[in-house]
């Protein structure tokens, strides 16, 4: 991994810092709490985010102080990896801090999200953000860590962890769980297949086969003899409904005649009824051809009536037009006497409205020369107001000036000349002191004038207001006026109207008056019409019914001829109800036979069911224990599948432990043999063997002689303990899956070293360029500076705002 280019914005300490990264080892140098270790530590918040161990506190904390809510946070690094270039844009944004990001392969986007961009990272690159930190981070804090102020499990726990072989130690601990479990399923499976007594599953099910098997065979032999018994029952009854059948058709014959005898029977007795119905009218329909006769006097004195009738409905029509047209005549008076008082009030109106706006003219000209006294006065009020400031302008001017004067004193230089005041001193003064005061009297008099005008203004406003409100009530006299004209108008016209139509009602009603009606004569007339018309409908009905007379004879005949037939049918019939009696108490013998042949039948039925079941449970209980023992021999071979898939997990075990032992066997002498190369040339070879025991503790070659590391000065121990740090950093580049990643983050490691040794660390750090693409040393001590290829200088400005300054 190479790392281009560095682009932060509001990332914790920074506003906007924009880097180009060159190759090799470099410096980032500055004070304490500028933010050199943020700076580097940014690259990893891009590729992974808001871990722990990069946002440190919270991810607020990786906003900077004092932006606003819609400013973002972003990072944006450019890097290249396994031969592709690589460009992650992270950004974090809004109140609840919402993150963002987006992820460039050669220049295409392959991926946008937070959480999708972290994912897609740590599969190409084949670690997650641990891996990263250890593999590429190196601090102070961890070189501490390899003194002996850690107990010896507590240092080879952490280097173990630095080397990811406590993946191993998950992997071994899952392998664990998975044999205990699978221990567990092989338990329960062993418990599944045996009863409470500890006996085999399967022989317990075999046995009840074998018994299930028997009440089949017994069930099937009853049935049959069952079955055998039911078709002799069969015939038995078959031979019993064919007797019933015969008796039956018999019985049947004789109930048809004897329902035939009752119909005729029935029937003659209807005939009869009629008969004696139809001779009843037709003796009432010669009584009524008798009355019929009177009908032909009725008839003319009838027609003569309703000749009088309809001369006294004309004129009792025109008596109740009379009527009338007099209400009429009164209501119409009563409406023109109504619009008379209307056009009385309407003519009031209009004098009283003439008399008033003859005043309008007159209010009209008053606005007018009010309006143009105002104007006057206001633009005389706006000249007078520019006038006085004007005068406060030059009072504040000369004022002043007289101030810096009396300031000054005679031996000053005037401020506007320039030229020495001396004996112009007291001229000047007073004059500037009688302008002043000029000033002041004429700002005085401006003011009074300017009062005067706007207490004038004021008043003629009040003046035009009450003209203004004059003219209104004036303008509204006017609308008035029109409508009491409009109203006059309508009820001119109206009033003509209601004087033709009562001159055309009283017309009428002359012509009416001369007609007579007598309501009584009309009463008596409708009286005896009514009674007639009640006399003549009656006759109606029986002339109706005379004409029905030879009908009626002929219906008589009929009846009679229907009847004697009848009687001739009936005494045909013969029919004994004794015959019939004896007929259905055999049927019913025969009957009561079947009955109970049927319900032998349906005992034997419910035996033959009840057999059948027991059958069907058998053949059912058969099944399920098939099922069951099927079950039990797959559970056999499952368990047996269990077991051999146990002795391959404890061989697995078995395997991963030793793989592990045999790495951390390897680990020793590999960093003990690289942190010795890396300490020769450190120490410009005076020490050159670095050794460590089972615990890590580091012990060094002095003079032929193995001393441990306590026994060394703090430079020197701090210098073993880095030599260390790197070994490790060179093993886990070293390994398959961080292949590419050749990047390494030293922080703060020159502490406690001379100057003599980080010159000689500065060039083991050259030497391992080969291995590291770049190396980033954070640093606040600037007198190495000159030894670096290249410096990125981190500084804070006086608003506390971090800064970086790029130097060879």
């Amino acid at each position: 991994m190479r790392i281009k280019y560095l682009e932060l914005v509001n990332y914790r300490k920074f506003e906007h810092v924009k880097l180009e990264m060159p190759d090799g080892i470099i410096g980032v140098i500055g004070g304490n709490g500028v933010g050199k270790s943020t700076l580097v530590e940014s690259i990893a918040w891009a590729m992974f985010g808001n871990k722990d161990e990069i946002v440190r506190e919270s991810k607020e904390s990786v906003r900077r102080a004092g932006i606003g809510p819609n400013e973002p946070t972003k990072v944006r690094l450019e890097f290249s990896y396994a031969n592709e270039d690589y460009a992650i844009t992270r950004e974090m944004s809004g109140r609840t801090l919402t993150m963002d990001a987006t992820l460039e392969v050669n220049g295409r986007v392959v991926v946008r999200g937070a959480t999708e961009v972290t994912k897609e990272i740590e599969k190409r690159l084949g670690m997650d953000y641990k891996s990263f930190f250890t593999s590429v981070f190196a601090r102070q804090k961890e070189l501490a860590a390899f003194s002996s102020s850690l107990t010896d499990a507590e240092r080879r726990n952490m280097i173990v962890r630095m080397l990811r072989i406590d993946m191993l130690d998950e992997i071994i601990k899952k392998i664990s769980e998975e044999e205990r479990r699978q221990k567990t399923r092989i338990e329960d499976l062993r418990a599944d297949l045996v009863d409470e007594h500890g006996r085999r599953l399967i022989d317990s099910i075999t046995e009840k086969k074998t018994v299930y098997e028997t009440q089949r065979d017994e069930s099937e032999k009853n049935i049959a003899a069952l079955r055998k018994k039911q078709e002799k029952r069969k015939a038995e009854e078959r031979e019993l409904d064919d007797k019933i059948k015969l008796l039956e058709e018999k019985l049947k014959s004789l109930t048809e005649t004897e329902n035939s005898l009752q119909i005729k029977r029935k029937e003659l007795d209807a005939k009869r009824r009629e008969l004696k119905n139809t001779q009843s009218d037709l003796d009432e329909a010669v009584k009524a051809r008798a009355s019929a006769k009177e009908l032909d006097e009725i008839t003319p004195r009838l027609e003569e009536l309703a000749r009088t009738k309809e001369a006294l409905l004309a004129a009792k029509n025109d008596h109740e037009r009379l009527v009338e047209l007099e209400e009429q005549i009164e209501s119409t008076l009563q409406e023109m006497e109504q619009v008379d008082k209307v056009l009385s009030a309407q003519e009031d109106a209009i004098r009283r409205i003439n008399d008033e706006l003859g005043e309008l003219t007159d209010a009209r000209r008053l606005v007018e020369e009010i309006e143009e006294e105002l104007a006057r006065l206001k633009d005389e009020a706006t000249k007078s107001k520019e006038l006085e400031r004007a005068l406060e302008k030059e009072y504040q001017k000369n004022k002043k000036h007289l101030k810096e004067i009396l300031e000054l004193g005679p031996n000053s230089r005037c401020p506007t000349c320039d030229r020495l005041l001396g004996e112009h001193y007291g001229e000047l003064k007073e004059k500037l002191e009688k302008a002043v005061a000029e000033g002041e009297r004429e700002q005085k008099e401006y003011k009074k004038r300017i009062e005067k005008l706007e207490s004038d203004i004021s008043e003629k406003e009040q003046q035009l207001d009450s003209a203004k409100k004059r003219i209104e009530r004036l303008t509204r006299l006017e609308r008035e006026l029109a409508q009491a004209e409009s109203i006059k108008a309508l009820k001119e016209k109206e009033k003509e109207s209601l004087s033709a139509r009562l001159a055309k009602m009283r017309s009428e009603a002359k012509g009416l008056e001369e007609k007579k009606f007598d309501q009584k004569q009309l009463d008596e007339l409708l009286e005896r019409t009514s009674e007639l018309e009640k006399r003549r409908d009656q006759l109606l009905g029986y002339a109706a019914l005379a004409r029905r007379i030879p009908r009626l004879e002929q219906t008589v005949r009929g009846l009679s001829d229907e009847i004697s037939q009848l009687e001739m049918e009936i005494s045909a019939i013969r029919y004994d109800p004794t015959e019939k009696e004896l007929l259905e108490a055999s049927l019913d013998e025969l009957r009561e036979k079947k009955k109970m042949l049927r319900d032998e039948w349906d005992r034997d039925y419910e035996k033959l069911l009840q057999l059948i079941s027991e059958r069907e449970a058998a053949v059912s209980g058969l099944a399920a224990l098939e099922r069951d023992l099927s079950k039990l021999k797959e559970s056999e071979q499952k368990l047996k599948a269990l077991e051999d898939e146990q002795i391959y997990i404890s061989k697995l075990q078995e395997i991963m432990k030793a793989f592990r032992e045999h790495l951390i066997s390897r680990i020793v002498p590999t960093l003990s043999q690289i942190a010795s190369e890396l300490l020769a040339q450190m120490t410009d070879g005076k020490y050159r063997t670095l050794l460590l025991d089972g615990g890590y503790n580091i012990s060094i070659e002095d003079a032929g002689e193995i001393h441990r590391i306590e026994r060394f000065s703090g430079g020197e121990s701090d210098l073993a303990n880095l030599c260390l740090r790197l070994a490790i950093s060179r093993v886990i580049a070293e390994r398959t899956y961080t292949e590419g990643v050749n990047l390494l983050v030293l922080d703060e490691i020159f502490g406690s070293q001379d100057a003599v040794r980080k010159r000689l660390l500065l060039n083991a750090l050259n030497s391992l360029s080969r291995q590291f693409k770049q190396i980033f040393l954070i640093t606040h001590i600037e007198d190495i500076k000159d030894q670096m290829g290249s410096i990125l200088e981190v500084y804070e400005d006086e608003h506390g705002v971090s800064h970086v300054r790029v130097g060879a």
